[in-house]
């Protein structure tokens, strides 16, 4: 994971909002916010990405009296993406996140830039969102197929047609009745994106044959 703020999705559904716990009380009318930060890892490089973020993991857990706002949880795809998903109050929160990675920087020193740039070197591309849930468009089923913390999740990015916003809200409402009257157990939630940025950070793996 790079070391950076987030600075800042894109609907996704699935599990997205059961990755990170939320503190009572900060629930945000509408739904919860969350920052998505994928990254994409060189195929060459994957042990010196992952022994990085698992540094960067430590450092924050060493340093979390600084960072009261910043927690995530990290989702691996066989494709070498790897999603980190923070959860935040609303969309000010992300002033807080960003604090919290000051105090971390100057807390941390030149280890916090050293990190970043090994980080860096092994990251192909980065992008992120800020995405927030839509109660009335997801599904929780009264007796779920799954039991127990979820350990595999899977999600879907639908792309809406500008003004046709409100089509799109009707199929998921839909979809929701759909899966009530037939008792459908597994559930789902849909998320809606807020914000999203980009950001290619490196030059292409040429040490991998493509």
């Amino acid at each position: 994971m790079k070391r950076s703020p987030f600075p800042g999705v894109v609907s996704l559904g699935a599990a997205l909002a059961l990755l990170a716990p939320v503190a009572a009380g900060a629930q945000t009318p509408g739904g919860q916010y969350f920052v998505v930060h994928q990254e994409v890892a060189k195929p060459s490089m994957v042990k010196e990405y992952e022994s990085a973020s698992k540094e960067f993991v430590a450092m924050v857990k060493a340093n979390k009296a600084k960072m009261p706002h910043f927690s995530f949880n990290c989702l691996a795809s066989p494709d070498f993406t790897y999603t980190f998903v923070a959860p935040i109050p609303n969309l000010a929160g992300m002033d807080a996140i960003n604090a919290d990675f000051g105090a971390l920087a100057q807390s941390a020193g030149a280890s916090f830039a050293d990190l970043n740039k090994r980080s860096g070197a092994a990251t192909e591309y980065i992008k992120e969102w800020i995405i927030q849930l839509v109660p009335e468009l997801s599904y929780s089923p009264a007796e779920p197929r799954a039991q127990g913390a979820p350990r595999y999740f899977h999600y879907d990015l639908y792309y809406v047609m500008p003004g046709r916003e409100a089509e799109a809200e009707a199929v998921g409402t839909e979809y929701v009745k759909l899966f009530k009257a037939k008792g459908i157990k597994n559930g789902y939630n849909v998320l809606t994106r807020r914000f999203e940025t980009r950001e290619a950070t490196a030059r292409p793996d040429l040490s991998v044959p493509r």
